[in-house]
């Protein structure tokens, strides 16, 4: 992995400096990369595979936050531009996701900043990962985004057309999966890669081609009462995948696995947003619509965005059921589509009832929910 970012790294330059016409951010990029020296690339590789081997496995902010101050630290003792261990992975971060084009009402928060590195990097090398988190926090959107980016040759984006092509093969985890079902997706791809090999023939062997395993909702099929998982030990050996047999493993899932099979790849654990990660959620996403009405209605979007935090934090600490689940992320995404779709319609905020017509959007409110909600829906906008 440390090989590969530092090749990574290295090319950038070169690749920025093809680019006709760069924006004022990819010339900033450019005078960046340009200035980096063998030491500072060695070093600045060695910071981004700890912060995907280490940081992102860690599954809560504050502890994460412990790491992040110890790491600085040491980087004390360097010569380097950069004191803080974070502000390395975040440039690496914003640099991948900038050159991905994302969709309207697409928020580039902590949560997808850190999904599109860990897969970057994960699937250029091989290396197995398995993605942790609760619905709503990108994942699919994740390898969706990442698939479609990195199409080799035909790249849309000039910084993907000297990486591979990935092919891409889905399997669907259910109660209902089986080992048999799991070991053909993995015969699948590398049949697929051997076959694609032997059709562009051997002059084109060092062709640039990612056969990769896409398992959704890993953590339905360890629940399956067949136990389909049990062939995902061998299939993901290092041995086993040498040659023309190794592959990508993309594995996801809305809660862990067990450690056994985790630990066969890199694990990234994704924390519950905190108040300042929703309220630049809510902030992007009406940007995404009209960054000049975001601007000017800002104040409405942190607010709804701090609602949401406090609402979800009062099902959290008086619930033990799932009901503290009744709305998630998806939901939250779906009432700032709204709003800014009809900010930008009316170019007006609605008052009164046309507010409240927005928060029903959520649903059948449960009455606690409703009074509680209600008491923060008047601080902020009575």
């Amino acid at each position: 992995m440390n090989s590969f970012l530092i090749i990574w790294n290295k090319k950038k330059e070169t690749d920025i400096k093809k680019i006709e016409n760069r924006t004022l951010k990819l010339e900033e990029d450019y005078n960046f990369y340009s200035k980096l020296n063998f030491e500072d690339i060695q070093l600045y590789s060695i910071i981004l595979s700890t912060f995907v081997c280490y940081y992102l496995r860690i599954p809560d902010n504050k502890t994460r936050e412990k790491l992040n101050s110890k790491l600085s630290v040491i980087l004390q003792n360097y010569d380097i531009k950069y004191k803080n261990f974070l502000e390395v992975p975040k440039r690496e971060e914003k640099f991948i996701a900038k050159n991905i084009e994302l969709e309207k009402g697409i928020a580039r928060n902590r949560a997808l900043l850190d999904n599109l590195f860990a897969l970057f990097v994960t699937i250029n090398t091989k290396v197995p990962i398995f993605i942790v988190g609760k619905p709503g926090c990108s994942k699919s959107l994740s390898v969706q985004l990442i698939n479609k980016s990195m199409k080799g040759d035909s790249s849309s984006n000039y910084i993907f057309k000297n990486l591979p092509r990935i092919i891409m093969n889905s399997y669907q985890g259910s109660m209902g999966s089986t080992s048999k079902g799991v070991k053909s997706v993995f015969k699948r791809a590398r049949a697929k890669l051997r076959n694609i090999r032997e059709k562009e023939g051997e002059n084109n062997k060092e062709q640039k081609i990612i056969s990769m395993i896409y398992f959704d909702e890993m953590g339905l099929a360890e629940h399956s009462p067949n136990n389909p998982l049990k062939v995902i030990h061998a299939e993901l050996e290092y041995d086993l995948n040498e040659g023309d047999k190794k592959i990508a493993f993309v594995g996801i899932s809305n809660w862990a696995l067990d450690a056994s099979k985790m630990n066969r790849g890199l694990y990234l654990s994704i924390p519950d947003p905190d108040e300042e990660d929703i309220k630049k959620t809510s902030r992007t996403i009406g940007k995404s619509y009209n960054s000049d009405l975001a601007k000017h209605y800002r104040p409405l979007y942190e607010n709804l965005g701090v609602i949401y935090y406090k609402y979800k934090d009062y099902l959290n600490k008086n619930l033990t059921n799932n009901l503290k689940e009744f709305h998630g992320n998806r939901d939250f995404y779906h009432l700032i589509k709204n709003v800014a779709n009809n900010i930008v319609k009316e170019n007006k905020i609605a008052i009164g009832e046309e507010k409240k017509k927005w928060i029903y959007n959520w649903g059948t409110w449960k009455k606690f929910c409703w009074i509680n909600f209600r008491k923060s829906y008047r601080k902020f906008f009575e």
